[in-house]
């Protein structure tokens, strides 16, 4: 498919992209993909975040309507089409450096089989070897493991460790861990955040737990066309690309701010 393009959005600050409805103690949880449990920002969501950055920054009305249809009636559909923001990499508590970047095995080769499949370009990530988890903690060897949250892994050691991999991350920041330790990851080191509601005696009214990807996660997406001419493709490229665009809910709390890259 012609003048499609990819782009990451690495969060500058927590996201939060709820789903509406509680699970458990979080009230807020954030969305995910049912099949693998994994983050994500489903493409409406992302759709109405681009639309109104556009909106403000600089895209003429006509240029809006045309990439994201109108939005008060069903009679003019987008010439766009937006996959949901999936996740890349996420960021862990770290023994070295304070925090690392996780992927699974699953989470490259689906990167590489949708840039083959959708966007007709091969490429793949270049990450280091797989990170074997040590479970004995006695040992522990600084020198040859590190601390990714609560458990111990293998260190990467590779002579183009400061290579970068995508969106200016170095090789050696990017751990390679097993599907069930990465899904355990993104599922329980989420950052889950207090909020309250004060009435004018500072007495809690309203007391909340949302969920959010904290800060550092970087996300990808797609933007394809959905009819044959599309050129309008191009200004919104041009209008996203090395900016800040804020995407969830929790804009006046500095939720959401996210630098976008196009590939």
């Amino acid at each position: 498919m012609p003048n499609g393009f990819l782009f990451t959005a690495t969060c500058y600050s927590p996201l939060h992209a709820g789903t509406g409805q509680s699970i458990g103690k979080v009230d807020l949880p954030i969305q995910r993909e049912k099949h693998t449990g994994y983050p994500c920002v489903y493409g409406s969501s992302l759709k109405g975040a681009l639309r109104q950055f556009c909106t403000y920054n600089g895209m003429g009305p006509d240029d809006v309507k045309s990439i994201f249809g109108d939005e008060d009636s069903n009679s003019s559909a987008g010439g766009a089409i937006f996959t949901d923001l999936k996740i890349l990499f996420f960021p862990v508590r770290a023994s070295v450096d304070s925090f690392k970047w996780v992927i699974s095995q699953k989470v490259v080769d689906r990167y590489k089989r949708e840039r083959e499949d959708i966007l007709k370009v091969g490429g793949t990530l270049d990450v280091s070897a797989t990170s074997e988890l040590i479970e004995n903690p006695g040992n522990f060897d600084a020198d040859q493991h590190i601390i990714l949250e609560d458990f111990i892994f293998t260190k990467n050691n590779e002579q183009d460790e400061n290579k970068d991999i995508i969106a200016s991350i170095k090789k050696k920041d990017v751990y390679l861990i097993g599907e069930d330790w990465f899904n355990y990851l993104v599922t329980h080191a989420t950052q889950i955040i207090a909020r309250n509601q004060l009435n004018d005696k500072k007495i809690s009214q309203n007391l909340w737990y949302e969920e959010v990807l904290p800060a550092e996660t970087v996300l990808y997406s797609y933007v394809l066309p959905s009819v044959s001419n599309i050129e309008d493709l191009d200004k919104l490229k041009t209008t996203i690309d090395g900016k800040i665009v804020q995407i969830g809910g929790g804009e006046t709390v500095g939720y959401g701010l996210c630098k976008i890259c196009v590939h």
